[in-house]
């Protein structure tokens, strides 16, 4: 998995536990807001109640010295009654739907209240039109004594019992949301404690420690140590670029493996091409020498050495002479070539040394090949070397062919043999300069092949076996690249064949 979604999944369930957290929060403190307020609600019910109650006992008593009352006695004792009577209508109006039970035992406390108040009314209309020895006077007060003032105690009682159950329940109710309000902090401290230890040490070990790891190998890079191997297993994005700073140390190192191979194999061309050059003056006088000696004593004893001696002088010139052609850059001359008809002649002029080492030399042709542009004298020089170190290779018997193709937009030759074969390691090394297996071979001819194919954009290609014979495969373009100065892309070695 991406770090990228790894930290998204992160901080997306971060989000949802505060948005969570937040929405159980909002709920649980409405919840205690509206216990809180049900229960100030309910506290003033309670006063009120007991206001009510204190005002009918006032009242009631009062009622005992009824014949003596004054008009600002009566005043004051309906004053009071209307005072219950609108403390009662308030409480009827502030409850809400659902306490329904509260609401029926104010409604049955407004009822005698009511009453209370009618009959007190008639008892002073019998007082104003009877006198005070008037027999109706009494059954008003026996009334209110006997049934009035019971029933409205037995209401206040029954509704003040309500409402302290009721205060009791949101007292209840207040608990248990500030419970569920303190376990929901509680939850999300220590819910937020475990996710930053959580995301301390997955951000750890997803982006620090890996991070750490490629600043230490650039490090070690950039201290001259390449080919490190990262500790980095993830397929995230620091994987990746572990991985890439893998493959770009290891180049590194190639490279400046093939920097050193090619400033040591400079400073070795450069020393050879001082030495050829030296030795080769003192071989022109030598065979100067030599060849004046046998003009001078012609038909003598000493011919015979003196002609062993232009003869090693000769083939040590040759050997110079091809040493320091494959130490100069490589120039191409283009031009059109008819390969299909040269392929035959190629074949003609190695075999007076096939047929010296009893070696057959086959061609074949396999469809028209079209013309291309090429410097024909070095692909010519490239074929005859492959056909010489294929013919040196084979023991007698054995056969040697060349073939000629033409596949798309490339001409293709081989040069195959039943020869001896080479090992993997003589592959390994086939065409580094000066590498060869022969005795009398300074290790250029393959070297050279390779750099001229390479010149011409094209390659080559080998397969060999012990015991069983190698085949080159050289690959020209049709469109060739136009004449280049000195040598383009080419590759190292020579062949064990070459010479």
């Amino acid at each position: 998995m991406l770090i990228r979604t790894r930290l998204r999944l992160l901080f997306s369930g971060l989000l949802l536990l505060f948005f969570s957290v937040g929405i159980l929060s909002l709920n649980v403190i409405q919840d205690l807001d509206k216990t809180v307020a049900e229960g100030s609600a309910g506290r003033d019910r309670l006063i009120s109640a007991g206001k009510i109650r204190d005002l009918l006992l006032s009242a009631s008593a009062e009622i005992e010295d009824l014949a003596n009352w004054q008009p600002a006695d009566r005043t004051r004792f309906f004053g009071r009654l209307d005072i219950c009577k609108e403390t009662i209508r308030r409480m009827i109006t502030d409850l809400d739907e659902e306490s329904k039970t509260v609401r029926t035992s104010i409604e049955s406390l407004s009822k005698p209240v009511t009453d209370f108040d009618r009959a007190v009314k008639r008892a002073l209309r019998y007082l104003d039109e009877e006198g005070t020895d008037s027999r109706n006077l009494d059954l008003p007060r026996k009334w209110l004594k006997n049934r009035l003032i019971p029933d409205m105690t037995v209401a206040l009682q029954a509704l003040e019992t309500q409402l302290q159950n009721q205060m009791k329940e949101l007292e209840i109710e207040s608990n248990l949301s500030y419970a569920r309000l303190k376990l929901i902090f509680q939850g999300t401290a220590f819910a937020l404690i475990i996710f930053g230890l959580g995301f301390y040490f997955l951000v750890r070990h997803w982006i620090v420690t890996p991070l750490e790891l490629l600043s230490s190998a650039t490090r070690e890079i950039s201290g001259g140590r390449y080919g490190e191997i990262i500790p980095i297993t993830s397929q995230d994005e620091l994987g990746l670029l572990a991985r890439d700073v893998e493959s770009m140390s290891a180049e590194i190192s190639k490279t400046q493996a093939q920097l050193v191979d090619r400033e040591r194999l400079a400073a070795v061309g450069e020393m050879t091409a001082t030495i050829a050059h030296n030795v080769r003056n003192p071989l022109g006088s030598i065979r100067a020498l030599a060849q004046t000696r046998l003009r001078s004593e012609k038909g003598s004893d000493s011919d015979q050495s003196l002609m062993q001696i232009l003869e090693t002088v000769d083939r040590a010139d040759r050997w110079l002479k091809d040493l320091l052609k494959g130490l100069k850059p490589i120039k191409l001359s283009y031009g059109e070539a008819e390969l299909e008809a040269r392929i035959p002649s190629i074949c003609e002029a190695v075999k007076g040394y096939a047929d010296k080492r009893q070696v057959s030399v086959e061609f074949t042709i396999t469809g028209p090949i079209p013309k291309v542009k090429i410097d024909e004298r070095k692909i010519e020089q490239t074929i005859l070397v492959l056909l010489n170190n294929a013919i040196e290779s084979c023991d007698p018997g054995g056969v040697v062919r060349l073939s000629g193709r033409s596949e798309g937009e490339v001409i293709i030759i081989e040069v195959s043999d039943d020869g001896h074969g080479m090992s993997e390691e003589t592959l390994s090394n086939l065409f580094k300069p000066y590498f060869t297996t022969k005795k009398s071979g300074l290790g250029l001819g393959l070297s050279l092949s390779q750099r001229i194919v390479a010149g011409h954009g094209g390659q080559i290609e080998v397969e060999s076996e012990l015991g069983i014979g190698s085949q080159f495969k050289l690959t020209i373009p049709l469109r060739s690249t136009e004449a280049r100065e000195g040598e383009e892309g080419a590759g190292d070695g020579t062949d064990p064949h070459s010479g």
